[in-house]
């Protein structure tokens, strides 16, 4: 979200570059604790992205608007660690191994499926 604004033109990830990031997801959430990835089946807020923890700030990225709002006040930023810690705790019907085991799936499936394009040319 926001990439037209740093550079113009919105840009998009190619089918490797999304396998990479999902097998980043993978190694944080094998490699940190207290690192989450919620997978759901809807959102909240569909158009709204937040990315919050603890000890720094916050950020609510409105995606249609194509704006964002930085949060630095500590209650505030405690207000939405907690929001999303909720969010977390409701929907524990899928384990974190599940959710490993889920974004390797799609990566999996993104590989072959970038092999196969290869193979189509």
């Amino acid at each position: 979200p926001l990439s037209n604004i740093l550079y113009g033109k919105d840009i998009y990830y190619t089918t490797e570059e999304y396998r990479l990031q999902l097998l980043n997801l993978i190694y944080f959430l094998e490699n940190y604790p207290s690192f989450n990835f919620l997978l759901m089946d809807s959102l909240p807020f569909p158009d709204i992205e937040i990315y919050v923890s603890m000890n720094s700030d916050a950020f609510i990225i409105q995606c249609s608007l194509q704006s964002a709002l930085k949060i630095e006040e500590d209650s505030m930023r405690s207000a939405f660690y907690h929001y999303i810690t909720n969010i977390k705790n409701i929907n524990t019907a899928i384990t974190r191994q599940e959710t490993i085991e889920k974004l390797r799936k799609v990566a999996d499936e993104l590989k072959q499926s970038e092999v196969k394009n290869d193979t189509d040319i």
